[in-house]
């Protein structure tokens, strides 16, 4: 393999043979545009003395499977790894605030995606027909996603929500169409625009922990009577995704009751969860005292 380099850029990879694994040679700055179009490498390392990573660098690279970025590079241009069908493992940089229009579009190997606090806006059509993308993971800080940005991620079943206090997870067999736009739509909505978009949800799976992100992100009083009236759905939903830190932020509020508290104990030694039920007994020990009852309930 070979590489036409030029004052640091990184002009043009010249291909000897398929199936390369690449590793960029540090003192390259940047990666000129198209640089790897439609080449047959199967890896690429990029170091940290590359900034930036030109437009449609490595369209195509449809042998493609890894790719290793740098926290030192600052911008990824628009279509940088558009149709690298089988790309299976990427990361965002830390330094990145924009992910340009089509970025991602035709991964349709890349399975999940962590999406980094530093970045400000998702362009249109970033990660389109990402088929096989089952894992987000998004910042509130995001402040614009454009149109399509997960448009054809059918796959689509877990996504995280990192906010300024709290991680919001949420898990599902599959997002509806209309709940994916409900979700990605949350994200970028302010304090009252998320209320109206939680108030317009149907399913718990997908309600309950935008409503535990909403009572204690904005001390929403909608979303707290929200989970007062489902508390019983609430605990065991965490209970189910092995939710200690949720579940924990829910007995602040002291919703769960004497008259709900040995139910949704028995549920966890049901469920198998004896981690959560030690935080359920504590919280019954603590809240509210465990009388005669406590012995069947013990570990």
């Amino acid at each position: 393999m070979g590489f036409e380099i030029e004052n640091g850029v990184l002009k043009k990879y010249i291909e000897e043979k398929i199936d390369a694994e690449v590793v960029i040679p540090y003192g390259v700055t940047s990666i000129a545009k198209q640089a790897f179009f439609n080449s047959k490498i199967r890896s690429i390392v990029i170091p940290d003395s590359v900034e930036s990573i030109g437009n449609m660098a490595f369209y195509s690279c449809m042998s493609l499977k890894s790719a290793v970025i740098s926290d030192n590079v600052k911008s990824i241009g628009h279509g940088a790894f558009e149709h690298c069908y089988f790309l299976e493992s990427v990361n965002i940089p830390k330094n990145v605030k924009v992910i340009e229009y089509g970025t991602f579009w035709g991964c349709h190997c890349l399975k999940s995606i962590v999406i980094p606090d530093s970045v400000e806006s998702i362009g249109n059509s970033a990660f389109f027909s990402c088929g096989l993308l089952a894992s987000l993971t998004i910042s509130t800080d995001v402040s614009e996603i454009g149109r399509d940005a997960f448009k054809g991620c059918d796959c689509l079943k877990n996504i995280t929500i990192k906010g300024r206090k709290l991680t919001v997870k949420i898990y599902n067999n599959k997002f509806t169409k209309a709940e994916k736009e409900n979700i990605v739509d949350f994200v970028t909505a302010n304090s009252d625009e998320r209320e109206q978009i939680f108030s317009g949800m149907s399913r718990l799976v997908c309600k309950i922990p935008l409503a535990i992100f909403l009572a204690f992100e904005h001390d929403n009083e909608t979303a707290k009577a929200y989970i007062k009236k489902n508390i019983t759905k609430t605990v065991k939903q965490c209970v189910d995704n092995d939710d200690a830190e949720n579940l924990t932020k829910i007995l602040s509020l002291s919703y769960v009751t004497k008259e709900n508290i040995d139910k949704l104990i028995g549920y966890t030694i049901d469920s198998k969860k004896p981690e959560i039920q030690i935080i359920l007994s504590n919280y019954k020990n603590d809240n509210i005292g465990f009388g005669n009852n406590f012995n069947k309930f013990m570990l």
